[in-house]
């Protein structure tokens, strides 16, 4: 199951990096395949979202892309 789920964030990961889209693939994958509420998905998602955000945002503010 772990396995699972990591192949589905690096999944959800790379089509986020890739074309902005994939993050409203991660609830729904954590409800089908993690057997979690689907209340709990949104919100471990968003949680994830809001550190990968601010990481990015530094990044990009660092190189005055801002």
């Amino acid at each position: 199951m772990g396995v699972v789920l990591l192949v589905l964030a690096g999944t959800v990961g790379v089509l986020i990096g890739m074309v902005g889209v994939g993050g409203v693939l991660l609830a729904p994958g954590l409800v089908t395949i993690g057997g979690m509420d689907p209340y709990i998905a949104a919100a471990t998602s968003t949680w994830a979202f809001l550190f990968t955000g601010t990481v990015g945002t530094i990044s990009y503010a660092w190189r005055g892309l801002v």
